[in-house]
């Protein structure tokens, strides 16, 4: 297994950045890790579209609906490193718009 970490205090760009290498390499076929380490608790900032948004970009690059997304071919370790990760979602939505913090369709694994 190979691995390589991203460093930079903005956890947005942190998680962006790992996505985007993690898919380009295959990570999850080919075994290897991206890690993104929380250097700050994470908390979800107002969304006209979808409530809260812990990141957007304008695409599903690292993000869908507001959320953290870890797509089907990439393989992420992410290191919470003592903080929190907070959407501040409030109540069920019934909009039909998803409402989640990670959505995960590849390989993510957490540790604190």
């Amino acid at each position: 297994m190979r691995e390589a970490t991203v460093f930079s205090h903005d956890n947005n760009k942190n998680w962006y950045d790992a996505v985007v290498q993690s898919t380009a390499e295959k990570g999850y076929a080919n075994d290897i890790v991206r890690e993104v380490k929380l250097y700050s608790d994470w908390t979800g900032t107002v969304n006209a579209s979808y409530g809260t948004v812990l990141g957007y970009n304008g695409s599903n690059v690292g993000y869908v609906y507001g959320a953290l997304f870890c797509p089907a071919s990439a393989n992420i370790r992410l290191d919470l490193n003592g903080y929190t990760i907070d959407r501040g979602l409030g109540e069920a939505e019934t909009s039909g718009t998803e409402r989640c913090v990670i959505r995960i369709d590849g390989k993510l694994r957490i540790i604190d």
